[in-house]
């Protein structure tokens, strides 16, 4: 070893060194990756909670007018390609012809950034990227590619990825896994679209905000009433999909080699963001069967009604008692002691400021959010509207969860050896991800008169790398007078 972690022993510097390049990535046994939606509040709590690569939107040219999209692509990239995460710009919406050359203006910056992937639904796109930029080229799930003909089009033309329609079978997946070359992207978790392959026309038709311009009014999560020969028969959110949620089908997905897991969500919260890619992450890397406790976590970050597999068996797609996050049961309103305060029995412990919604036959009927810890699992709860007992409790919003996400942060590793002797040069080795760097100092070290330096202080000084992405692990300190 180059440098000896003993004070009897200093050997020269002839002595071949045989550290410092060691790689602190998780290796997978089938390298299925997971790819979290990300914004400029959240593409960190992506990286931090394992997420293999990020998709995120830049300027106007996304699906995402209001998703937080970045300033800057260089900043996203140089972040994620630190942690040897890859970064995927979406340019996923129908272009104008006055809109390819600023279309074009994106791409050449995104190249210049080192952008892994453009994810694109205008074929017109494809011509452009392949002139201007070397990254990967993926056809977005608005193409609508649900059968291999498609898929054998896309990789004849110079695709390298197809994001499939979220309509495809477990059967139609194998069969297009099996008779193509061609990287496969399948959603795996978050909101569904009416419309298929989210081509829906329904914003732009009625309102004039086009969702293919990022601007749906999500006509589709309101309240409707059902009328057939002029007879009411039936009412509620009757366009408003669940959520989608393939935890249970992971396994069989990854059987089926598929190359991507996506999860939905760019206007989602970094808590959601990152609390969803952690889970997705470990099942992933794991056979283990999914546990009630991550399911309820998923439910409580965000799920419209209680989750749908896709087309994967299960054919109730609506959720028609609610729009919008139900999060998961926990309780019930067992006293009311006001119009707007009441009595919750909970099934677990829950924290003050947690927000509920309260149902009743699965309506909603109002919200809460607890002020006072009763004891025995009792909570009161300061409500917006009068409730009943009776009423269901279901959590929202868990505020200790929140925190324990948002305060994930991955540090980057640094191997380090230092090497302080009298009447040598001091000497650094650094090294992390295959990168090595060695410092000498300008002068020999003079004997010590009084105090010599040990290894303690070496380390405190070593150590303080505040609030930056690195983090020292000392693999060997010599000190010597």
């Amino acid at each position: 070893m180059y440098i000896c972690d003993s004070n009897k022993e200093i050997p020269s510097y002839s002595t071949k060194r045989n550290w410092g390049s060691f790689s602190h990535l998780p290796q997978k046994e089938f390298a299925t990756e997971i790819l979290a939606p990300s914004s400029i509040d959240s593409y960190k709590n992506a990286v931090y909670n394992g997420a293999d690569a990020i998709f995120f939107g830049y300027k106007e040219l996304n699906a995402r007018a209001r998703g937080g999209n970045f300033s800057s692509l260089k900043e996203v990239t140089d972040f994620c390609h630190l942690f040897g995460v890859k970064a995927y710009l979406t340019l996923n919406i129908s272009l104008k012809n006055n809109e390819i050359d600023k279309a074009k203006e994106i791409i050449i910056e995104a190249e210049d950034a080192n952008i892994d992937a453009f994810i694109i639904s205008d074929l017109a796109l494809l011509s452009v990227i392949k002139k201007y930029s070397k990254a990967q080229v993926h056809a977005s799930t608005q193409m609508g590619i649900h059968n291999l003909f498609g898929v054998r089009f896309l990789e004849k033309v110079g695709f390298d990825r197809v994001v499939l329609s979220r309509e495809v079978t477990i059967d139609e997946i194998k069969c297009i896994k099996n008779n193509s070359d061609i990287e496969v992207e399948v959603f795996v978790h978050g909101a569904l679209c009416v419309g298929f392959s989210g081509a829906c026309l329904l914003s732009s038709m009625l309102t004039g905000n086009s969702g293919n311009r990022g601007r749906c009014n999500q006509l589709c999560r309101q309240f409707y009433t059902c009328y057939i020969n002029g007879k009411k028969t039936n009412e509620g959110y009757l366009l408003s999909a669940k959520d989608v949620n393939m935890l249970d089908n992971l396994q069989e997905l990854k059987d089926a080699k598929v190359d991507s897991f996506k999860i939905e969500g760019r206007l989602r919260r970094p808590e959601y963001v990152g609390g969803t890619t952690n889970i997705y992450q470990y099942y992933n890397t794991s056979k283990a069967i999914p546990e009630i406790s991550d399911l309820n976590t998923l439910k409580m970050l965000y799920n419209r009604g209680d989750y749908t597999t896709l087309y994967f068996g299960e054919k109730d797609k609506i959720y028609p008692f609610a729009p919008g996050h139900i999060g998961v049961e926990f309780g019930r309103i067992v006293e009311v002691r006001s119009t707007n305060s009441a009595v919750a029995k909970m099934d677990y412990a829950v924290g003050i400021n947690d927000g509920f919604k309260i149902t009743r036959n699965k309506k909603e009927v109002g919200g809460g959010v607890v002020i006072t810890d009763l004891g025995n699992l009792k909570y009161l709860i300061r409500t917006d509207k009068a409730v009943n007992v009776g009423d269901i409790t279901l959590i929202t919003t868990d505020n200790a969860l929140n925190n324990s996400i948002k305060d994930i942060q991955k540090k980057i590793i640094i191997d380090t050896g230092i090497r302080i002797v009298h009447g040598e040069k001091p000497h650094i080795i650094a090294s992390s991800q295959g990168i090595t760097v060695e410092i000498y100092g300008e002068e020999d070290i003079p004997m010590a008169k009084t105090n010599p330096v040990n290894k303690e202080e070496v380390v405190e000084q070593f150590s303080k790398t505040a609030d930056t992405l690195f983090e020292i692990k000392f693999v060997t300190i010599v000190c010597d007078n």
